[in-house]
């Protein structure tokens, strides 16, 4: 499988035919974020929340302690990517999520999401490494909770 554009409208169409589309900045863009989004879902505990039953915006910020603004846009981009869905402003957990980012699905892979963070910090020393040929101390990235 492969995430990539995929044109929605002739003019998008005929924009990536003429090569007038900067495809490898959308690609990584959209990837990027995609995944913040979701392991911010998971780590925040956003997704876990949701499981017994849907919640407004709100709800989830008083019960996790976050902003209600930043929260509501948080489920937003969730919905848009089909990690929750949307009714009378209640948010609930798709099956998709249900099977692989709660925590105790059989298939989940919550736990993988949350070393993935960790992962990117290692990630981002990628280029000093590159430059020093001298291997990432990756205890140096992290604390007790990773």
């Amino acid at each position: 499988m492969k995430l990539k554009v995929v044109a929605e409208s002739l003019l998008e169409r005929l924009g990536l035919w003429f090569g007038l589309v900067p495809v490898p900045l959308l690609e990584t863009h959209i990837a990027a974020t995609l995944a913040r989004t979701l392991t911010a879902a998971v780590k925040l505990g956003v997704i876990e929340l949701l499981a017994p039953a849907p919640l407004t915006a709100l709800e989830v910020a008083t019960r996790r302690g976050l902003d209600p603004a930043a929260t509501g846009l948080l489920l937003n981009a969730l919905a848009a990517c089909g990690y929750v869905s949307v009714s009378a402003q209640r948010y609930g957990l798709t099956r998709q999520s249900r099977r692989w980012l709660l925590g105790a699905s059989a298939t989940s892979v919550r736990d993988k999401l949350l070393l993935q963070v960790v992962e990117w910090e290692w990630l981002a020393q990628l280029e000093q490494f590159v430059i020093s040929g001298k291997p990432i101390d990756f205890h140096a990235f992290m604390d007790d909770a990773d």
